[in-house]
């Protein structure tokens, strides 16, 4: 489904204060943390009304369509640990 015909609208009108929904960000292992409606409409205007994927496991919102720079981005930080520390 996408972001705009989703439950999403619903689910964050209905969050408890101090609770917040999680959706992947591309190009980074980010997530965006959305607590209000409004947010909702600033993730489709930045990063368009793409297709999401509730993963229960997780609980949240995975976007396939940034699954491969994702990946990288995830590869890079491993190799920039390897190479100097993750502290």
């Amino acid at each position: 489904m996408k972001v705009s015909d989703s439950d999403l609208r619903r689910e964050v009108e209905n969050l408890a204060p101090g609770f917040f929904v999680r959706i992947e960000l591309p190009n980074t292992d980010a997530l965006c943390l959305i607590s209000d409606v409004s947010e909702i409409d600033d993730f489709i205007e930045s990063h368009g009304d793409v297709e999401i994927v509730f993963n229960e496991a997780l609980r949240r919102f995975e976007v396939p369509s940034f699954a491969e720079g994702r990946r990288e981005a995830i590869a890079d930080k491993a190799k920039f640990c390897e190479r100097f520390g993750s502290e």
